[in-house]
């Protein structure tokens, strides 16, 4: 081979390595080259996994043929419409940015089922208390000048009528309470001296029929045998497990702003300033806080962590093991808590907030103009629902792409009470879809 040939091939080999080294370099290190705005750019990842698994993908509105869990591992920056769908859930869609050299991860987010709601039976009443877990739920029926009380099993549609009575007190003066673990619960109409606590299964419990009629009656707010009565000289624990009924005087003087918790008992004392929030253990008396002056009751209790609320749609969250036990102070009217965060939520009928205690951080979530009548976290801690008169809506808690997503589950209805299974898989409510007004059942994941 003549000399200048050899000297061409090398040369054409040496250029080609300088060309093709860098790229396969630049290539592996994730550079794509972005013919949109004609240079060489990094590029980044974008993770993805929902909930079912199993959701198709879109970007940009065209179709990936890949399903979650799944990984993007090279995509060119900027902002792309990111689409999840799967057969009979409600589709999920928004804007998702990549940046350069980073993992974008969208992960744990929850798809809602696209079911229409269930009829289990057609039924006007007066009253709604469902169990923990919604597996159970007590409702009365008022009829002419009598009252019933039903107990009706979700997952089997079998409803038992305990028992009738004649009455003529107004059905807002009922209790209907289940204890802390759902095993039993409590019929309460004072006024007409009716008083009844039954088993989950619908047993009564004779020994304690025929108890002295109290000034009100509470569940302990962990023992899930204890049932507490307030009378006029004495505060009494009754331990509704035992056959006799066993009946323990705590205080010799009850007030009626005290309250049994766990082995100590709360009070609130107006001082004339403020009002005191003091514990007792034992004989031994202790100020735990100096509130605004109202008349207090607790509206959630986990663990240390408790809500107050006052007349005015005020809401204090204490720490009572705390130094510094107030922790936040707003206007409140709707609660719940995420035990495995230690998060609060809560509303004032028209906004969504959420509150951390362990880095004393508040998050806005929403604001909208209906009216929020109910709410509640999921079970995975992933999303919030909300149901006003009409709707029953998903909100996810996480920012995800841009924005927060709302699913709207079901809309043009009338409900009047809604609660979630202990799963999180199905929805309950007792009211009204086209005129016909019942219990209904609504698949939601």
């Amino acid at each position: 081979m003549p000399r200048y040939l050899r000297r061409i091939i090398f040369a054409f080999f040496l250029i080609f390595f300088c060309i093709a080294a860098p790229t396969i370099v630049l290539y592996t290190a994730g550079f794509r080259y972005d013919f949109q705005e004609g240079l060489v750019t990094r590029t980044g990842v974008l993770s993805l996994a929902t909930l079912p698994r199993g959701a198709s993908i879109s970007l940009d509105d065209v179709a990936v043929d890949e399903v979650t869990p799944y990984i993007f591992k090279h995509i060119i920056p900027g902002t792309y419409t990111l689409g999840f769908s799967k057969t009979d859930y409600h589709a999920w869609n928004d804007e998702v940015e990549i940046k350069e050299g980073l993992t974008t991860t969208i992960r744990d987010l929850l798809l809602f089922k696209q079911a229409s709601p269930e009829l289990l039976f057609q039924q006007d009443v007066s009253r709604v208390a469902p169990n923990a877990d919604g597996s159970l739920v007590l409702y009365t029926v008022e009829e002419k000048n009598e009252r019933a009380l039903h107990l009706f099993e979700t997952t089997t549609s079998k409803d038992t009528t305990l028992f009738t009575y004649p009455t003529t007190t107004d059905a807002s003066e009922m209790t209907l309470d289940w204890s802390a673990g759902s095993s039993y619960f409590l019929f309460a109409d004072l006024p007409a001296k009716k008083i009844a606590v039954y088993d989950a299964s619908g047993t009564a419990l004779s020994s304690l029929q025929e108890m002295e009629a109290p000034d009100y009656l509470s569940w302990h707010p962990s023992d899930d045998r204890i049932l507490s009565a307030v009378h006029e000289d004495a505060i009494k624990q009754l331990d509704v497990s035992s056959r006799s009924g066993n009946k323990e005087v705590l205080v010799s003087a009850a007030d009626s702003t005290q309250i049994l918790l766990d082995a100590s008992i709360l009070s609130f004392v107006d001082n004339g300033t403020y009002t005191e929030l003091r514990q007792q253990i034992g004989s031994t008396q202790t100020l735990i806080a100096l509130l605004p002056r109202s008349a207090y009751t607790i509206a959630l209790r986990q663990g240390n962590y408790l809500v107050l609320t006052n007349d005015n749609s005020g809401f204090i969250l204490l720490d009572i093991a705390a130094r510094q036990p107030i922790l936040l102070e707003g206007r409140g009217t709707l609660f719940d808590w995420l035990a495995e965060e230690s998060s609060l939520l809560w509303s004032d009928g028209y906004e969504l907030n959420l509150y951390t205690p362990s880095s004393h951080t508040t998050t806005f979530l929403l604001r909208q103009s209906d009216a929020i009548e109910y709410l509640a976290w999921d079970p995975t801690g992933h999303a919030v629902l909300f149901a006003t008169s009409s709707t029953l809506s998903a909100f996810d808690r996480a920012i995800h792409a841009t924005n927060r997503q709302i699913t709207t589950l079901l809309e043009g209805g009338n409900l009047e009470r809604v609660w979630i299974s202990e799963s999180g898989k199905e929805g309950y409510f007792f009211g009204a879809i086209n005129s016909v007004t019942g219990f209904y059942h609504l698949p939601l994941r």
